[in-house]
């Protein structure tokens, strides 16, 4: 069900990790930006190729669509508190995007272990993913107040689209297996 594990793929999205991780030590450390930004750059150019890579090699795997989504995730929360701790960034807009991604993790264990296979994530889910991105880097580049709001609201609504789509989805695919 899961595939092969050491995939160049895979190892772009587990390498996405250390990236965020070192970006997010720069930042609480009050290190060069430039810095910061590179990494977080780098790491937001894994997530792009390691899809293109797997689809193109032919190598999608269970395990690409999990490492993947949880490569984001750790890199969210790990950026998103350094941001937080540093005040450039609300508690509350992590913890919407922390809860949002808790129930999507709850529901995508739920389906996997209801329906015996891995589903990937959709287009609305990284445009989401993208958008939290753009408002961490405007947060680190302390952006005016009304861009800033322009930017956590409207994100803020891609979570909210976002995770409607995932549990209407989720109560789909439930449905479809009650049937069969």
């Amino acid at each position: 069900m899961l595939g092969p594990f050491w995939t160049f793929a895979n190892i772009l999205s587990i390498c996405r990790i250390p990236l965020a991780a070192t970006a997010a030590v720069i930042i609480l450390m009050d290190g060069p930006v430039s810095r910061s930004l590179i990494l977080i750059f780098m790491a937001g150019f894994t997530d792009f190729l390691d899809g293109m890579i797997a689809r193109s090699t032919n190598t999608i795997s269970g395990w690409g669509k999990i490492l993947d989504p949880a490569a984001d995730k750790f890199s969210v929360v790990l950026l998103g508190a350094a941001l937080v701790w540093k005040n450039l960034l609300p508690f509350w807009f992590l913890g919407a995007i922390v809860i949002r991604d808790v129930l999507i993790v709850a529901g995508g264990t739920f389906l996997t272990h209801r329906l015996g296979r891995i589903h990937m994530s959709n287009l609305v889910g990284k445009v989401t993913t993208t958008a939290i991105g753009a408002t961490f880097i405007l947060g680190l580049l302390k952006a005016d107040a009304i861009v800033m709001d322009i930017f956590i609201w409207g994100t803020v609504g891609l979570l909210v689209v976002s995770l409607l789509i995932y549990a209407a989805r989720l109560l789909n695919l439930r449905n479809n297996s009650t049937e069969s």
